[in-house]
């Protein structure tokens, strides 16, 4: 099984792939694959994939939306780089939430992470 834990730090201006606005989110969350069941800090997953989620912030659009969350996930033994490792597909207006779908995690493997809400 998978262990994850929530990460204190966030992405936010965090070197040249972050170069448009960014900020940090809110309500970080982290989910068992069918995106309903939580899973606390340092809680096991039951499968090799999990829901990561947060409520975006930033500048209110004129022509919303254009905002997503972006994480960057290594395995606990492993420094954060700084570059993010999964985005969101769906776009969402300031406030709402943001879901990343992190798949190919190693089984018995102990993971981290950490999130930014990316302006397109």
């Amino acid at each position: 099984m998978n262990r994850l834990m929530i990460a204190a730090a966030l992405l936010a201006g965090a070197g040249a792939a972050y170069a448009q606005e960014s900020q940090d989110p809110t309500s970080l969350a982290q989910y068992q694959s069918n995106g309903t069941t939580a899973i606390g800090v340092g809680g096991v997953a039951w499968s090799t994939t999990v829901v990561l989620t947060g409520t975006v912030n930033g500048s209110v659009d004129a022509t919303p939306p254009r905002h997503r969350l972006r994480v960057e996930v290594r395995p606990v033994a492993d420094p954060f780089l700084g570059t993010y490792t999964h985005e969101a597909t769906t776009l969402v207006t300031v406030g709402q939430t943001s879901t990343v779908t992190v798949s190919g995690l190693v089984a018995g493997a102990a993971y981290h992470w950490r999130a930014q809400t990316y302006k397109t």
